[in-house]
């Protein structure tokens, strides 16, 4: 689980988040086998940055506690689907090629 992923609005644009969230993505990927049942990645967001984990193909679920902020997720098969279109795909000691 992401509690927080932001960046000072001076950055903002800059591709900064874009990048570590890519990055967090490809690791989560990478360790899936390590993890065991480790199936999703989900974040807590706040309302107004939905739009930018939606690009990432995270797909909105109930909050769990009705609090105001707004949970995220993605699975491990649109993360490497993800991955491919972005051409980042990495291996992990050879197994997986994406």
């Amino acid at each position: 689980m992401i509690s927080f992923l932001g960046g000072d609005t001076r950055y903002q644009g800059q591709q900064f988040g874009a990048s570590i969230l890519s990055s967090i993505l490809a690791m989560a990927y990478e360790q899936r086998y390590a993890l065991g049942a480790f199936t999703i990645v989900s974040v807590e967001s706040l309302p107004q940055t939905i739009p930018f984990y939606e690009r990432f193909s995270f797909q909105q679920y109930t909050s769990p506690n009705g609090n105001a902020n707004k949970y995220l997720g993605i699975t491990m098969d649109e993360i490497q689907d993800l991955l491919k279109g972005m051409g980042e795909a990495r291996t992990q000691n050879g197994k997986d090629a994406i």
